[in-house]
This record gives structure tokens, sequence and C-alpha cells, in this order.
């Protein structure tokens, strides 16, 4: 679990594809956390049927900047 403490500025750029949720899809979204959030949460629900609340969605952008901060502090290990 992400703690309350690694919340990241709502100014931080951020990036959500399609294809990472498994859509067949090239859509892209990139920008400020609110915009991403906002566009995503719309393609998703008028393209794929799929809506995602803005709270599954910050998860998921929570996730993916924890996997990117593990993976950078390994390669600066070796």
């Amino acid at each position: 679990m992400i703690e309350s403490s690694k919340i990241i500025q709502p100014t931080e750029i951020t990036v959500l594809k399609c294809r990472d949720y498994g859509f067949k899809c090239n859509f892209t979204t990139h920008g400020d956390i609110e915009q991403v959030i906002i566009e995503f949460g719309k393609h998703t629900k008028v393209e794929h049927g799929d809506d995602y609340s803005k709270k599954e969605l910050m998860q998921y952008i929570l996730k993916k900047i924890e996997k990117i901060k593990h993976s950078t502090r390994i390669e600066n290990i070796k």
C-alpha cells in the first residue's frame, strides 16, 4: 500500500496509456495529474465503455510512480 506521505503534487507531469490498462488502443494522455485523470477517464468511458473513478486512476498513477522510483533505486545500487 502507498503511504499518504508519498502523495504527488497535482502539478507533477504524468502519463497514462490505454495499453497499460490492457486495451488494444494507442491513446495516451500526459500533463498535470488532474488533466490526465479527466482526459483518460473521458476516453475510457466513451471509447471502451469503462468508467474509472478518479480514485481508481489516482491509485494507478501512484503505483506507477512507486514502480519507477523503485527501479531507479535499484539502478542506482548497481
